[in-house]
């Protein structure tokens, strides 16, 4: 069998590199909160079970909430391996923990898993075709990429259409009143209450606008979208908190993922009906 040749063959080192940035991005998303959820499943989730008719019982079980939580923890020895194959299974094996949680009574309510899970999906379909040096790959692996990226943020931006979101009250009362995990909200707080109603109202307004921008990532050059991307999930920590890494964190591996293969394209790598 032939060997590819050396560029090729460096295209597919690349390839594979970005593919384990999405994973090491992933992961740390995905454990951002580990502090909150070993307690959570293994103790607090035995001793006070949650039932719902909606949720059959496998979704129901404390159980299958801990295993599938720690089940990604297999993607760190599977990495260790070189080949494509192992990445894809680690592919699969991160879709599938986060489609599990997504469905489980305990864990559904909690974005971390939706992210995770649509990010999870997009990686095994890229590792499926990362032995593959074309450009045609990169190219369609870095436009979905914004797809994804605007199919969630457009929910995000639809979602935050209220009264309550545009005058700021709900960004207001979470991240001032409520909680001190917010780095703005503990400065916000020295301020008096008509001030801090002004500096909610136009931080919620960022924020939506910042959102409704990324909804419309397809349609922008795949270098702003990464850096806008970045820079819009770094602010939305600002003046949130930090935990919010846990949905923000695979997106954004997977963008800058994108941005070293838009670089490798450089390489001279042509279509593959034209190889």
């Amino acid at each position: 069998m032939s060997q590819p040749p050396p560029k090729d063959e460096l295209l597919i080192r690349i390839n594979l590199l970005a593919a384990r940035w999405v994973v090491l991005f992933w992961l740390a998303g995905w454990y951002l909160k580990a502090g909150f959820y070993f307690p959570y499943l293994v103790q607090t989730t035995r001793h006070y079970p949650v039932a719902h008719p909606l949720f059959p019982e496998f979704f129901s079980s404390p159980y299958v909430a801990t295993v599938f939580y720690f089940l990604p923890l297999l993607v760190v020895p599977i990495l260790s391996f070189c080949g494509r194959g192992f990445v894809w299974v680690a592919a699969v094996l991160m879709a599938l923990s986060a489609a599990v949680l997504n469905l489980h009574i305990n864990t559904c309510n909690d974005a971390t898993f939706v992210t995770s899970f649509w990010v999870a999906l997009w990686l095994c379909w890229f590792t499926s075709q990362a032995g593959r040096a074309s450009a045609d790959v990169r190219r369609h692996a870095r436009f979905l990429a914004q797809c994804l990226v605007g199919v969630i943020f457009l929910g995000g931006t639809v979602g935050k259409l209220t009264p309550e979101y545009w005058d700021g009250e709900v960004m207001g009362r979470i991240f001032i009143v409520q909680t001190d995990q917010s780095p703005a909200g503990k400065i916000l707080r020295h301020l008096s209450p008509e001030l801090q109603k002004t500096a909610a109202t136009w931080i919620s307004r960022s924020v939506i606008g910042g959102e409704a921008l990324l909804a419309l990532s397809p349609f922008f050059p795949y270098r702003l979208v990464a850096v806008l991307g970045s820079a819009v999930f770094v602010v939305i920590s600002i003046f949130s908190t930090w935990r919010i890494f846990s949905v923000l964190a695979c997106l954004m591996g997977m963008l800058l993922a994108c941005l070293l293969l838009e670089k490798s394209n450089n390489a001279g790598s042509q279509p593959e009906d034209q190889i």
